[in-house]
């Protein structure tokens, strides 16, 4: 008996010991993840609680950011520099102005791949997409006088510094802001061509930081999806007024004639290598051959008059939407609310 009950003793202190083992594990591990959050808060925090539940799935105390779009098959491009303050139409650009429009960056889940020259704009980038899961955010600073097309800059200003040279502000007015246009296809080709390349999907678009500023106010979440029928061997854009192909580069240079927008425009990653490598030589050309330049808009349409097919010969070609639409509505066309 003496045996049995010795056997008995062993064995209840063995359990309890045990049980006590597994206390303080699940202990050990409860504060493993209360510290794991505190981590991952502090690189991705949410904005407000709502938007925490909203956009990720809470389990005990650690958040797991989702993806609403991950089959989407199209990365976005964009970028910000800081050109100070200049006058558009009839409006005084500032910074403040595309920090606010930016704010549509918080709603739209596209894979984003961002360049700008400014610390507190990619700051301010990544908190509006903090939200979202890491992955879909790839925030480049740069030094822009590396760009192709910043590097254009003072044979640009010596061109409108000439008497003769139309005035259309900021288009001919601020070397800085032709080249920042011009920087999309520089922007692009970056994206695409790095090692490894930030832009893997199907389809590839540029949007400008204010395209979707409508958007900035918003409770819903978006994805911009390809439409169901995209050339492959072409890029996309929104034509905004019926062309005129007869006119010549210097005419649409000139008078400031638009026939596509700049501000979204998208295609097969294939076929946007080609178009970016193809409008770098075309804005070269112009500018030192013909001595002319402003933004993409007039450098699209003159390469797409019949003088300028004979000069410039794009081997990668425009499509254009097939009615003659607002300014944003391409973008708007492909948003598909999630949430």
């Amino acid at each position: 008996m003496k045996t049995i009950r010795r056997m008995l003793r062993t064995s209840l202190l063995c359990l309890t010991g045990l049980m006590l083992c597994g206390v303080l594990l699940s202990v050990y591990n409860i504060g493993k993840f209360d510290n794991l959050e505190g981590r991952y808060s502090s690189l991705h925090k949410a904005d407000d609680t709502s938007r925490t539940e909203k956009r990720g799935t809470l389990v005990g105390s650690l958040t797991i950011l989702r993806n609403p779009c991950p089959e989407v098959g199209l990365t976005l491009v964009s970028a910000f520099f800081d050109l100070g303050e200049f006058v558009k139409g009839e409006e005084r650009r500032t910074v403040e102005d595309y920090l606010s429009w930016s704010e549509a960056f918080r709603h739209v889940f596209n894979r984003l791949v961002f360049y700008t020259d400014s610390q507190k704009f990619a700051q301010h980038i990544g908190s509006l997409r903090s939200g979202m899961v890491p992955d879909l955010t790839h925030i480049i600073v740069v030094n822009r006088s590396e760009l192709w097309s910043f590097k254009l800059r003072d044979p640009i200003a010596r061109l409108y510094s000439k008497q003769d040279y139309p005035n259309y502000p900021p288009n001919t007015e601020v070397p800085e802001y032709s080249c920042a246009m011009h920087s999309k296809y520089a922007c692009l080709e970056d994206a695409m061509s790095r090692h490894p390349p930030l832009v893997t999907s199907q389809f590839v678009a540029w949007i400008d930081i204010g395209y979707f500023r409508d958007l900035g106010n918003t409770t819903a979440d978006y994805c911009v999806t390809p439409p169901k029928e995209i050339s492959e061997t072409k890029v996309l854009f929104n034509q905004v007024f019926r062309p005129d192909f007869s006119l010549t580069p210097r005419d649409i240079f000139y008078t400031d004639r638009v026939w596509v927008g700049g501000g979204m425009f998208l295609g097969a990653r294939v076929a946007m290598v080609t178009f970016c490598a193809e409008y770098r030589r075309t804005v070269t050309f112009f500018l030192f051959q013909r001595h002319l330049c402003s933004t993409d808009q007039q450098t699209l349409y003159a390469s797409a008059t019949q003088e300028g097919k004979r000069e410039v010969n794009l081997s990668a070609g425009i499509d254009v939407t097939p009615e003659i639409n607002e300014w944003f509505w391409l973008g708007r066309s492909l948003l598909r609310q999630v949430r």
